[in-house]
């Protein structure tokens, strides 16, 4: 079988295991004027003067940008001087589990719950426990008893890290029911949780009604720090993030008006630091006249009509033993395979025959699931989606039919 579809017979390989955005929406031309105007500005500048006042003005804008802008998603108690900016998701998350946490420590994670976070918390010298979780989010019973230091944790918990709105790999979303009584239980047990919202906006039908985040429902009495990221709605080269907490909190973990989290430590190289500092001012000037709710509109209905394709063509393929339940926004299908099938055993054929796929093993902290398998769909053009998934129930008919034979 794996000779039919040959990695040599395939025009390119196709990745169904990268998190890629639609390259063909990024919207390059006005990237490229917004960072013109910023590199003209640092020109124009005295030396040393790039990064004083005017940078700080015009970075506090951003801040507030964003904070009008999780306003509007009912996120009202959030202010500008409660929002750190920082590179990208990854340091978003590392540089609150970092304050708030010692190498040693505690945190639980969803069960799956997404690679980057997993590698940050790893790098970061926690222990990581996974909590399972049902359709309606993390289950409620096995949070109370882990919150309560029982079970695999050899030292009470200090935070979850959750990703409750269309979050990697399953793209479930949280019941309101659920996300209330998780809040209700972290508060009993002074346990903060990290919200990553990465891909919370990234919604199929923008009539459908939402759920607020933890962070919304959380209110004025905090307990929450929220971490998201342009990369994925914008571009992956706007590498600009940012945590949001309660003021009190952000305050008590060192944030001073206008931090880069960059400029921290000594470790960090000053290239690092203005290159950082200069995308953040690219994202600031393109969002002075850029549309960012109707890039985002284009964004998800775009993937959309490609998380359909690949739904049809797996019904199409008619794969006993593989279900999955449809998503409602983000990037991402969970797949289950049949019983006994190893994701990571299939993969090295699929591999073979042309195709990437992320197997499930990869996305869980302690036991994995062996027979889970993400696919990503926003990277893909169609065609190249329904030649995948081809692919991917050939070589699953591949080994099941092995199984028949045996």
């Amino acid at each position: 079988m794996a000779e039919r579809f040959s990695m040599g017979d395939a025009a390119e390989p196709i990745s169904l295991a990268e998190d890629d955005m639609a390259l063909e929406l990024v919207p390059w031309d006005a990237l490229r004027v917004a960072a013109a105007r910023v590199n003209a500005w640092f020109e124009d500048c005295a030396e040393g003067r790039a990064f004083g006042e005017d940078t700080e003005d015009r970075l506090a804008s951003l801040r507030e940008w964003i904070a009008e802008r999780m306003r509007k998603r009912s996120m009202v108690s959030v202010v500008e001087d409660g929002i750190v900016l920082t590179s990208g998701l990854e340091q978003s998350l590392e540089w609150v589990v970092r304050r708030l946490t010692v190498s040693g420590d505690a945190m639980l994670v969803e069960r799956p719950t997404g690679l980057a976070g997993l590698s940050v918390l790893v790098r970061c010298g926690v222990q990581v426990i996974g909590v399972d979780c049902d359709d309606q989010g993390v289950q409620v019973e096995e949070l109370e008893r882990l919150l309560a230091g029982e079970g695999a944790a050899s030292v009470k918990p200090r935070l979850l890290y959750v990703a409750p709105t269309y979050g990697d790999p399953t793209g479930r979303v949280w019941s309101l029911k659920r996300r209330q009584e998780v809040l209700g239980l972290c508060r009993a047990h002074g346990v903060c949780i990290i919200e990553d919202d990465s891909c919370g906006e990234l919604k199929f039908h923008g009539d459908a009604p939402g759920v607020p985040t933890l962070y919304a429902l959380a209110g004025e009495a905090g307990g929450v720090v929220y971490v998201s990221s342009f990369e994925s709605i914008v571009a992956p080269s706007v590498q600009v993030g940012w945590v949001a907490g309660k003021r009190t909190m952000m305050v008590g973990l060192g944030v001073g008006t206008g931090e880069c989290c960059l400029e921290e430590g000594e470790e960090v190289d000053s290239a690092d630091a203005e290159a950082c500092v200069r995308n953040q001012l690219v994202l600031a000037e393109l969002l002075i006249d850029f549309d960012l709710d109707a890039h985002v509109r284009r964004l998800a209905d775009t993937y959309r009509e490609r998380m359909y394709a690949m739904q049809r063509q797996l019904r199409i393929q008619q794969i006993a033993g593989v279900t999955w339940s449809e998503p409602e926004g983000g990037k991402f299908l969970w797949l289950t395979l049949p019983d006994g099938l190893d994701a990571d055993a299939l993969r090295r054929l699929t591999m073979i025959m042309g195709v990437d796929i992320a197997p499930g093993s990869q996305f869980y902290a302690g036991e994995a699931m062996r027979n889970r398998v993400r696919l990503c769909f926003t990277g893909c053009s169609v065609e190249q989606i329904e030649r995948g998934i081809e692919i991917v129930g050939e070589a699953i008919r591949d080994f099941t039919g092995r199984w028949s034979d045996g």
